[in-house]
């Protein structure tokens, strides 16, 4: 039960983070990206930059912001992901890493977007 109250979390953040970036003119071209190895959560257009985006919810505050739970084992990992999209789908301009950090705060949720985290 834990696990599904977890995913549903986790997919309220995505789809705000959906939200947050197209109202900010970023254009979504992959959604919940998988491969065997695992999931890009949003792959995103910002003018000619491929953005690959990880989205992190955190219900509250209390154990840190979700944003810091990209460690670099993690980065590492959706680095090797982005490597895998751009050999599917190729692009020839620049690339960087965001992280989008939802967490619910007095029953709102609080929306950080971290530009350009080392991958």
């Amino acid at each position: 039960m834990r696990t599904d109250h977890r995913r549903t979390c986790g997919l309220r953040g995505e789809g705000l983070a959906y939200g947050f970036l197209t109202a900010r003119g970023l254009t979504v071209r992959a959604r919940n990206w998988r491969t065997a190895r695992g999931e890009l959560d949003l792959v995103c257009l910002a003018g000619d930059t491929l953005v690959f985006v990880e989205v992190k919810t955190r219900r509250t505050l209390a154990c840190g912001t979700a944003a810091e739970a990209v460690d670099r084992r993690k980065r590492h990992r959706l680095a090797q992901l982005a490597e895998a999209y751009m050999a599917r789908h190729p692009h020839a301009g620049p690339c960087r890493f965001d992280v989008v950090s939802v967490a619910w705060t007095g029953g709102m949720p609080l929306i950080e977007h971290l530009v350009g985290v080392d991958p």
